[in-house]
């Protein structure tokens, strides 16, 4: 990226980095990064070592939600929660206008919440019946791959299949909007946002995802009514959401 851009690296004076995974509070290294299959990474040290910069590795859905909270769907906004969805499902949560991380950072591993722990698929971090393995773009692929025999099939393909009105993929994608506006109903009881925003390459599938998601949050919330499903977003920065919130705080933190 530097040379692309005829820079030299004593030129880098702060350094934004996020990974898939739980950032702790305490410590520099990364536990682990399950959908990379790598465990206790010292990447602030090692980019610190090669810097000699200020360097701030933060959760991606948390630098997701930080960068919609300043500059995109979420904006205007005290408390609200973005959930990504790509190769796993993550989030980041706004409390008062401030990323909320809890007391170790774990807040916001929504992925992991158990919705099918009898009769679900074994998950990347050993649990089974995780929130990703029924609603990630690689459980869509799975389920999608098993029912047309194809082994090359992708999530987007999955998507074009379904806005060409292809009934098969339209179930696939049902079901896995079932699944998530569970998820979104848990979070939704624990703490009250005001928007809930997806993200991730998932989210472009627009409208074929949201209004599945917002007619099954509308049964799960039914309890609590006042929850105005149209409050369920699709995310304005797209792919690069990540990279404005790191931009937010590494600068936040420099200054």
């Amino acid at each position: 990226m530097l040379e692309c851009q005829n820079q030299d690296k004593n030129n880098v004076i702060g350094l934004g980095i996020g990974v898939p995974g739980f950032v702790p509070l305490k410590g520099d290294r990364i536990p682990q990064l399950v959908n990379m299959g790598l465990e206790n990474v010292p990447l602030k040290f090692k980019l610190e070592q090669k810097f000699n910069a200020h360097v701030l590795v933060e959760n991606d859905a948390n630098a997701a939600a930080w960068g919609e909270h300043k500059a995109g769907a979420s904006q205007g906004t005290r408390d609200n929660l973005l959930i990504t969805l790509g190769t796993g499902v993550g989030s980041g949560v706004i409390v008062n206008e401030a990323i909320h991380r809890g007391n170790l950072g774990l807040t916001g591993e929504i992925g992991h919440i158990l919705v099918r722990p009898i009769d679900g698929k074994l998950c990347n971090c050993g649990k089974v019946g995780c929130l990703e393995t029924e609603c990630s773009g690689v459980a869509i692929e799975s389920k999608a791959k098993a029912l047309y025999d194809e082994h090359q099939l992708t999530a987007r393909e999955v998507f074009n299949r379904a806005d060409n009105g292809d009934e098969t993929a339209k179930r696939v994608i049902q079901e896995a909007s079932y699944y998530l506006a569970w998820g979104i109903s848990h979070a939704l009881h624990v703490l009250e946002f005001e928007v809930v925003v997806l993200g991730g390459g998932i989210s472009r599938g627009g409208n074929l995802l949201l209004q599945p998601v917002r007619a099954y949050l509308e049964d799960f919330m039914g309890d609590c009514p006042e929850f105005p499903t149209e409050k369920v977003l699709v995310s304005k920065l797209g792919n690069k959401v990540a990279l404005h919130g790191l931009y937010y705080l590494i600068y936040e933190k420099i200054n």
